[in-house]
């Protein structure tokens, strides 16, 4: 082959000594008339569902922990389920959702689990302990949610009436002690154990009942506690 069936580079390249520049590439293709734009991708419906009940959850846990409000969050489960339902409904021609129905028997089975053993998640949450000095300062019910609930009732004076004091823990324990009056004590637990001084007792729709004989005319404390999963204990500590 001579010298003059080659390709000799362009002269600019020679001067500067650089390699030609690539081609450029032609621009894409604007998709045709007739061609629809992809569709944008679709969040599931249970995902939102589910993110909406943890969201309404997580508001609740947080104004019940700053003690800024004490709502209940068996409502949202509730309203939860119906939504549950309700988009099983309207989707029942458009597929499977699988995702749907996990989320209803979740919401189900907590909600039967609260009903059956008397939860109810009132009253905030963590561990809260009173100690009235006086009666005056004594309120007729205490309420938590979840936690340890404590009850200092032994500065208590009843004089010559029956002080009633109510208590009522959805998942946790209940303590109380109690001054050296006679004192009548029903409590009650869904799940758990009851123990009312020396007396106990455990398993399942625990009811216990341990009245005290007074003379006509002196003062005595009634006390009616609950928890729905978890311990009741009564002392005179």
């Amino acid at each position: 082959m001579s010298s003059s069936d080659r390709l000799d580079p362009p002269a600019d390249s020679l001067e500067t000594g650089l390699e030609p520049p690539p081609p450029e590439e032609p621009p894409p293709s604007a998709p045709s008339e007739g061609q629809p734009p992809p569709a944008p991708r679709r969040i599931p419906l249970a995902r939102l569902i589910l993110g909406a009940i943890l969201l309404a959850g997580g508001v609740l846990w947080l104004l019940g922990a700053t003690h800024v409000a004490e709502i209940s969050p068996l409502p949202v489960l509730a309203g939860g389920l119906i939504a549950v339902g309700l988009a099983l409904v309207a989707g029942s021609r458009t597929g499977r959702h699988s995702g749907l129905i996990a989320l209803g028997i979740a919401l189900t089975v907590v909600l039967a689990a609260a009903s059956a053993f008397d939860i109810r998640l009132a009253g905030g949450i963590g561990d809260r302990a009173f100690a009235p000095h006086s009666v005056a300062d004594l309120n007729t019910r205490y309420e938590l949610a979840i936690g340890q609930l404590t009850l200092d009732l032994r500065d208590i004076q009843v004089g010559s009436s029956t002080i009633v004091v109510e208590a009522r823990v959805g998942l946790g324990e209940l303590v109380v002690h109690v001054p050296a009056v006679p004192v009548d004590s029903h409590a009650r637990a869904g799940l758990g154990q009851v123990t009312i001084f020396s007396r106990a007792d455990s398993g399942f729709d625990v009811d216990l009942s341990v009245p005290s004989s007074h003379p006509s005319g002196t003062g005595s404390l009634a006390l009616e506690l609950s928890v729905g999963i978890g311990q009741v204990i009564v002392d005179g500590g």
